[in-house]
C-alpha cells in the first residue's frame, strides 16, 4: 500500500515553504515531459512586462499546492483520524500537483486566444484531466504501486474539475468524504490551498506587500461539520474568530488583481500578445507523426499541446522568414520596444460579465470613429477589468461555515450540533472590515496608433455618451 512506498520519497527546497517532502508517485509524475514544461511557462503570463521579478513558473506553483494539500490533510487528521486515510491524501496531493497541468503559454491569455479563434468554450481545466491521463500511463507500476483504483483516479480529476463531463454527480469519494473536495478547488467558498499558494508566490515575485493573512491559522481552526444545508455531506468549517482572517483573504485576492493581474500595463501588453498571437496564428505550425496544427489548434492533441511552450512560439516568430509573420513580428518588436497601445480611457462601473466578448463593443467603437473621421480612424481595441470578490456579487464570507466555541468540541465527530453554527447576519456582525464595494469592472479603450490622438479622445467620448452615458469616464494621459 502507500506506507511502504515512503522509501523513495524526495525532499525538494521550495523558496516559499522551506523543505517540501514529495511522496513517490508524485516524484514520477514530476520526472515526464508532461509535467516538466510548466518549467517554461510563466504563472503571471505576461506581467513580468511590468512587475521584472514576476518570472516565477506555474511548476513551482504545483509543488507549493501539492504541499499545501498535504499540509491541510495531516492537520484535520489529527481531530478526524478516521475520516482522512493515506491514500485521500495522497489523491489530494496529486491533484494539487496537476491542478494547471493543462495551462497554456501566456497563463489565461491562452484561453482567451483559442475562444476567440476557435469560438469554442476551451478551459484548462479540460486539458488538465487529458494530461494527467497522460502522465499516469507513463507511470503505470507506480500507480499500481501506490494501490489507486480507476475510483481514486476519477476523485484526483474531480478535485482538479468538479463533477465530470457527462456526469450526474461526483463519484471519486462519497458525500461522507465531501470536504476533501474543498482543500484543493473549492467550488462552493472558493477558499482553498491553490489561492493561498499564488498568494505568497506572487507577491515574493511582484514585490507587492501585501498584509498576507495566515494560512497556518486557519488551517489550525478548521474543522468539519455536517453541511447546514445538504444533509449528510461532510464540509469544513472554520472558528468563528476567523471571520476576519478570511476577509483578509478576500482583500488580498482584489489587491493583487488590481496592482498586478489586472494592471492596466498588464491588460495592455496582453492585448498585444492576443494580436500577436492571432497574427501568427496560421503560420505557425507544430507537426506530431505527419499531423499538423496550427497555434490555436495545437490543445485538441496532448501531444502537440505539450511541446508548445511561451519562449518556442516567440523564437518562431522572431526568426522564421515566412512573410506571413510580418505583422507579428513588429508586434513583438513593439512590445520588446515598450512602443506600446496608447490607453485613451476607462469607462468605470460598467455592468460585465466574466468571459464576456467584447468584440461587439468594438465593431460599435470602430464604427464610431470610421463615422467621425473616414479618411484616418483611430484604431482601437477594448479590454475589461472585472474584480469580484467570490462567484456572485455578495461578499463570499457569507459563504462559509463558522462554528462558535463550544464545549462540544469533540475530536473525530463530524457533527457540530446546529445551535453552534453561525448564521449569516452573525457571520455579518463579526466582520470588522467588510469592504463597501465587492466588485470592480471597467472597460479600457486602448488605440493600436503609435500616437494617442484627439481625434481617438472624440471618438472615445462619443462612444462612451452613446452606449455608456450614466458612467463616469476617466481619460489617461499616456
Amino acid at each position: 500500500g502507500v506506507a511502504e512506498m515512503t522509501t523513495n520519497s524526495k525532499s525538494i527546497q521550495d523558496n516559499i515553504h522551506g523543505i517540501i517532502e514529495v511522496p513517490p508517485l508524485c516524484v514520477k509524475i514530476i520526472d515526464t515531459h508532461v509535467f516538466k514544461r510548466l518549467k517554461s511557462l510563466c504563472q503571471l503570463g505576461v506581467t513580468h512586462h511590468v512587475y521584472p521579478g514576476a518570472t516565477h513558473t506555474r511548476f513551482e506553483h504545483s509543488l507549493g499546492v501539492m504541499y499545501l494539500g498535504g499540509v491541510y490533510c495531516d492537520k484535520l487528521k489529527v481531530n478526524y483520524p478516521d475520516l482522512i486515510s493515506p491514500k485521500d491524501k495522497l489523491c489530494v496531493q496529486i491533484g494539487g500537483l496537476c491542478h494547471d497541468l493543462g495551462h497554456g503559454p501566456f497563463s489565461h491569455l491562452w484561453e482567451g486566444f483559442v475562444r476567440k479563434v476557435t469560438k469554442t468554450s476551451w478551459s484548462h481545466e479540460t486539458a488538465s484531466i487529458e494530461l494527467l491521463d497522460m502522465v499516469l500511463e507513463l507511470n503505470e507500476e507506480e500507480v499500481r504501486a501506490a494501490n489507486l483504483t480507476e475510483k481514486d483516479i476519477i476523485f484526483i480529476k474531480e478535485l482538479i474539475n468538479g463533477i465530470l463531463p457527462g456526469k450526474q454527480g461526483l463519484e471519486g469519494r462519497g458525500q461522507e468524504k465531501f470536504f476533501l473536495y474543498e482543500i484543493i478547488s473549492n467550488k462552493i467558498t472558493d477558499i482553498d490551498v491553490d489561492k493561498w499558494d499564488y498568494f505568497l508566490r506572487d507577491c515574493h515575485g511582484t514585490g507587492i506587500k501585501n498584509k498576507v493573512f495566515d494560512m497556518y491559522r486557519l488551517m489550525d481552526n478548521t474543522r468539519i461539520t455536517e453541511d447546514p444545508w445538504v444533509v449528510g455531506r461532510t464540509r469544513l468549517c472554520y472558528h468563528e474568530k476567523m471571520t476576519s482572517e478570511v476577509q483578509d483573504m478576500w482583500a488580498t485576492r482584489s489587491n493583487l488583481h488590481l496592482k498586478c493581474y489586472q494592471h492596466r500595463v498588464t491588460k495592455v501588453v496582453e492585448r498585444m500578445f492576443l494580436d500577436m498571437l492571432e497574427k501568427a496564428d496560421n503560420y505557425i505550425h507544430v507537426s506530431v507523426e505527419g499531423q499538423m496544427f496550427t497555434l490555436s489548434q495545437v490543445h485538441t492533441d496532448p501531444r502537440a499541446y505539450t511541446n508548445v511552450t511561451e519562449d518556442w512560439i516567440l523564437g518562431q516568430i522572431k526568426n522564421q522568414s515566412d512573410e506571413g509573420l510580418e505583422p507579428a513580428k513588429r508586434l513583438l518588436d513593439r512590445i520588446f520596444r515598450r512602443r506600446l497601445y496608447r490607453t485613451v480611457a476607462e469607462i468605470l462601473d460598467v455592468a460585465l460579465e466574466k468571459g464576456k466578448d467584447l468584440s461587439s463593443l468594438e465593431e460599435k467603437l470602430k464604427n464610431i470613429s470610421e463615422q467621425r473621421y473616414p479618411n484616418n480612424p483611430p484604431d482601437f481595441c477594448l479590454s475589461a477589468r472585472l474584480i469580484k470578490m467570490g462567484k456572485s456579487e455578495e461578499n463570499p464570507v457569507k459563504k462559509c461555515i463558522f462554528y462558535k466555541k463550544h464545549k462540544l468540541d469533540t475530536h473525530g465527530d463530524p457533527k457540530i450540533p446546529a445551535e453552534f453554527i453561525l448564521s449569516e447576519k452573525s457571520i455579518e456582525k463579526r466582520l470588522v472590515n467588510a469592504p463597501e464595494k465587492t466588485r470592480i469592472s471597467s472597460i479600457f479603450v486602448f488605440c493600436r496608433d503609435a500616437d494617442c490622438t484627439e481625434e481617438a479622445r472624440d471618438s472615445t467620448r462619443h462612444f462612451q455618451q452613446t452606449f455608456f452615458p450614466e458612467n463616469e469616464i476617466r481619460f489617461i494621459e499616456s
